[in-house]
């Protein structure tokens, strides 16, 4: 078993940085820098260790790996929450610096790309874990199990 495990917004509560998020003018650069002062959502923090625990005992193959459309520039940081935090993530997929598609688009792609040479719709007990819709049916749209995870403010 696969589970894909989204940061922003349902591992971290980043909500207190939406409003740094503009139409054009966003400097992404703080909003990314800014995620060191996240919480985690306690709720999906304890799924994650309890996942993570099980895992070990009654299904070893269970790969947790985290799925985000940060920049690969910020891996050291999100690496640093992860640890402050005890999230245990096996894995850390990031968006490519210079890549700048839509999170759907990009989160099917890493997975892909996770799973190569194994096509992602035919790798059996694949789950994402995520906070947006769009991120949620596109995984649906190919037979992966989504759940959303927090629907947004």
């Amino acid at each position: 078993m696969i589970i894909f495990i989204d940061i922003d917004h349902t591992l971290s509560d980043a909500f207190h940085r939406d409003g740094m998020i503009e139409d054009v003018m966003t400097d992404w650069d703080q909003y990314h820098a800014e995620s060191i002062h996240d919480e985690p959502i306690p709720a999906m923090a304890s799924l994650v260790r309890i996942l993570n625990e099980t895992r070990k005992s009654f299904a070893p193959g269970t790969t947790l790996v985290g799925l985000t459309a940060r920049p690969e520039k910020w891996r050291q940081l999100t690496l640093k929450w992860l640890v402050q935090h005890d999230i245990p993530l096996t894995n850390l997929l990031m968006r490519p610096d210079d890549d700048y598609r839509p999170a759907k688009e990009l989160k099917l792609d890493l997975a892909r790309g996770f799973l190569a040479p194994h096509a992602l719709e035919d790798v059996p007990g694949v789950i994402v874990i995520d906070d947006r819709e769009d991120v949620v049916m596109a995984f649906n749209a190919i037979g992966i199990v989504g759940l959303q995870a927090f629907t947004r403010r």
